[in-house]
């Protein structure tokens, strides 16, 4: 239930951004263009539906990055020690770096968008490894109620587009970063295209040997 809950937000909120993103015409002036849009849209309350979003946005982050910075350390370490409890003091140690963090990167105005672009990028990757991990388990020798081939064929296009989509958001990212030239040019479709489906045709059917 809280899946469905979370995803199912999370498709309208892209739906929403991409129907709204589409109005826009200008990629320099973004938050100025989009206040002007949702101003002459929506009148005196369109004038405020931005910065509160804003708000929202970076008050929820503010919170819960620093939250799952720390979770992810525990869970990473393996520690069953109380220290690393909600309540330890590893876990509040790792909560205040990085809160700490993000509150300097903000008052010294740096921003590193091209960084937050590339660590994105490479949360598109952690889909086809999802899947291919699921797909090993599920067609085991020894284990029970193995997916019918079609299902499988079905499952390896899944995970084809999912590392496709994976690899340009990643090469979006690097190519984002300022004076970096990327190689390969108009035949880039096809040279990710066929890399993602070398990346899922190894990750379904290699066989590790055995010890």
């Amino acid at each position: 239930l809280g899946l469905a809950i979370a995803i199912g937000l999370g498709g309208l909120l892209s739906m929403a951004l991409l129907i709204t993103g589409a109005e826009l015409s200008s990629k320099e002036n973004v938050l100025q263009e989009l206040h002007a849009l949702l101003s002459r849209r929506y009148g005196l309350v369109g004038q405020y539906i931005l910065p509160m979003g804003l708000l929202a946005a970076g008050f929820t982050s503010a919170i819960t990055a620093p939250f799952a910075a720390a979770v992810t350390a525990g869970t990473v370490s393996g520690s069953t020690d109380p220290a690393w409890s909600e309540r330890g003091p590893f876990f509040r140690i790792v909560w205040a770096v990085v809160l700490v963090f993000g509150l300097l990167m903000s008052l010294l105005g740096i921003k590193p968008v091209p960084l937050i672009i590339l660590a994105q990028a490479f949360n598109g990757l952690l889909l086809p490894m999802v899947g291919i991990y699921l797909y090993r388990i599920i067609n085991q020798p020894d284990a029970e109620g193995r997916n019918p081939r079609w299902l499988n064929l079905l499952t390896g296009i899944i995970v084809w587009v999912s590392t496709l989509l994976g690899l340009r958001s990643l090469v979006n990212g690097i190519k984002s970063i300022p004076g970096l030239a990327f190689p390969f040019g108009e035949s880039l479709s096809y040279t990710l295209a066929a890399i993602a489906l070398l990346i899922t045709l190894l990750g379904l059917f290699w066989k590790r040997k055995a010890v």
